[in-house]
């Protein structure tokens, strides 16, 4: 998701604008190796990425959905007055 979102090629001197196909995920020496294209540059290229930037990447993924999850601060309504007694 992330490579999708952040890598682009660069065709005519600009950044295209779609999002990249992703293929051929593979863990080699340390590093996790994307084949990416755009399907309609015709354009091919490779990203790797290191085991410690993907377990950074996971991790701010997870705390963006945790945070996103969490709902926002309440005040609790005050409650109502009870017939029944507490015991003291």
């Amino acid at each position: 998701m992330h490579l999708e979102a952040t890598e682009r090629h660069v065709i005519r001197s600009r950044r295209c604008r779609r999002e990249p196909w992703f293929e051929d995920v593979e863990l080699d020496h340390g590093a996790y190796r994307f084949d990416l294209s755009c399907w309609r540059h015709d354009a091919r290229w490779t990203k790797t990425v290191t085991v410690v930037e993907a377990a950074m990447l996971v991790r701010e993924f997870v705390d963006q959905a945790l945070a996103a999850a969490q709902p926002t601060a309440v005040v609790p309504a005050p409650r109502a007055a009870s017939d029944t007694q507490s015991p003291t």
